[in-house]
């Protein structure tokens, strides 16, 4: 949702109903996986 619909964390945060901390902290474990399985080549 925030890369490919490049909604704010606030966005996303009303249509899951997730606290933006939570959004944040999860998106930057994800980000920091893909660079891991990928090589850093992003």
């Amino acid at each position: 949702m925030r890369n490919y619909d490049e909604m704010s964390y606030e966005e996303i945060s009303e249509i899951t109903g997730r606290a933006i901390g939570t959004l944040k902290a999860n998106y930057f474990h994800a980000i920091n996986k893909i660079k891991e399985l990928v090589g850093n080549e992003i």
